[in-house]
């Protein structure tokens, strides 16, 4: 097999594969973690941006608290002569629209993988993602709130392309017995994604014009599209220049390394299973609760502690630290309790699921009722998205437990609903803040942590982590 490929290849090809100094399924994994990082750049950014681009809505009049509508500004808080008169509940629907294109192409970008190769639906999907974010100045210039709603939504039709092809190359070139430690590479990857999206966010808006953020972010993912286009390939036979070592190593680990043809997905089994729905209602609530911390915790940081752009950053991206630190933590406990056999696999899965939800929600509202305590608001913060970290080890395990064949399928369905969380959540919070004040915000906290408590309790009741019928219907037909 590998001295076919061998004798297959170019020239330069050849030569070139002499003098790589690293494995090709290293630079891939460093690709992807790159991709990560730019999607998530491109998609934060605007949350931070808005809280400069448009003027901020107030009603301090009508006030019937004895607090202020919003804490004692930073010494450098220096509020931007936001230009743009829109309102809460526009501000929301902006902010959320980004997901209804994440949501159309979920499944679409599974299936075009399968079919076609992950290089180039991932290719596509940046570009528009990293174009449509260089363009957004423009566009809101020019065009205004509504042609910049319909940018956002082309750049979730780019990402909801990149990730399932993302996906769906990892799983033709790493190995499964190097997934475990690719798994938690990435999962700290998103985890820093966040991290240096709401920090450089805050660093870019604090120094220039609110309008370099996009193109800045925008750029680096058309830079990182040109890199990817001429280092990685869909499947490692289609590699130009990988070694005959690596090919070989790949060969022995996991036989066919080229496309591939599976069995029809048995999207009836999986649409009508009792397993589905509850890990649906847990990543609904899910959604909804993280969406509405990256979405509109720093409107909450800007508009009621009077946290300037520069702080803002710094302190959101300070929550995504315990997040992976908690990721890690619990995925650890949680396979202790595994194999050394004090818990099944469901239980543990529902154990990690209810404390994530439970956890996570009640010190969401416990950081409303601080007022304008900052660093107590912050630390309760923190605290929420440690226990966040459990949801790691609980239902974002369940598609590969429910049916190992059909994971890439499950996922897919089920963040693709999960989007619709994610999208409601910034709209509906739009509709609640009318006035950015106090009570305005503990309702939307208090609507989520709703959410997370029922969705959890879901879980907990119909929840399963058991393998489905329709993973090798053969097999079980056979038994």
């Amino acid at each position: 097999m590998a001295d076919n490929t061998e004798r297959g290849k170019s020239n330069w090809g050849r030569k070139l594969s002499r003098c790589c100094l690293f494995r090709q399924r290293v630079v891939l994994e460093v690709m992807g973690l790159l991709a990560i990082i730019v999607c998530y750049m491109t998609r934060i950014c605007l949350s931070h941006a808005i809280t400069v681009l448009v003027i901020k809505q107030t009603n301090e009049s009508k006030s019937s608290f004895n607090l202020s509508h919003y804490c004692a500004r930073d010494d450098n808080f220096n509020v931007p002569a936001g230009k743009h008169n829109w309102s809460e509940i526009l501000q929301g629907l902006i902010l959320s629209s980004f997901f209804i294109g994440y949501f159309v192409t979920q499944l679409p970008g599974v299936i075009l993988t399968e079919r076609y190769g992950g290089k180039w639906i991932l290719t596509v999907g940046m570009f528009f993602s990293g174009l449509a974010s260089v363009l957004s100045p423009l566009i809101i210039k020019s065009f205004g709130p509504y042609a910049f709603m319909v940018l956002r939504i082309v750049m979730g039709l780019g990402q909801g392309l990149a990730f399932p092809a993302l996906r769906g190359i990892i799983d033709r070139w790493i190995p499964p017995i190097e997934r475990g430690t690719l798994g938690a590479f990435i999962i700290c990857g998103a985890m820093l994604a966040s991290l240096v999206a709401n920090l450089f966010s805050g660093i870019l808006l604090a120094r220039f014009h609110w309008s370099v953020v996009f193109i800045a972010f925008g750029g680096l993912t058309l830079i990182w599209c040109i890199f990817f286009t001429f280092l990685c390939y869909s499947y490692p036979v289609a590699h130009p220049y990988i070694s005959t070592k690596e090919l070989n190593y790949l060969y022995g680990e996991m036989g066919e390394l080229g496309r591939v043809s599976k069995p029809p997905v048995p999207w009836k089994q999986i649409l009508t299973s009792g397993s589905l729905w509850p890990l649906i209602m847990a990543q609904f609530g899910y959604d909804w609760g993280m969406s509405l911390i990256i979405n509109d915790l720093p409107k909450y940081f800007s508009h009621i502690l009077g946290i300037g752009v520069l702080n803002n950053g710094v302190y959101t991206s300070m929550l995504f630290i315990p997040l992976a630190t908690s990721g890690i933590i619990f995925g650890f406990i949680g396979d202790c309790l595994i194999l050394r056999e004090l818990m099944e696999v469901t239980s543990v899965r529902k154990l990690m699921t209810v404390i994530a939800a439970w956890g996570a929600g009640a010190f969401m509202i416990g950081a409303s009722y601080a007022n304008c305590q900052r660093l107590i608001v912050i630390a309760l913060f923190m605290m929420s998205m440690f226990y966040m970290g459990s949801y790691y080890t609980g239902i974002k395990l369940v598609p590969m437990d429910l049916s190992p064949n059909n994971a890439g399928y499950i996922a897919a369905v089920v963040n693709s609903i999960g989007t619709i969380a994610a999208f409601l959540a910034p709209t509906t919070t739009g509709f609640i803040l009318s006035y950015s004040a106090f009570w305005h915000w503990r309702l939307a906290f208090w609507l989520a942590f709703g959410l997370l408590f029922v969705t959890g309790i879901v879980f907990l009741l119909w929840g399963t982590a058991e393998v489905q019928p329709y993973d090798e219907p053969e097999k079980k037909q056979a038994e």
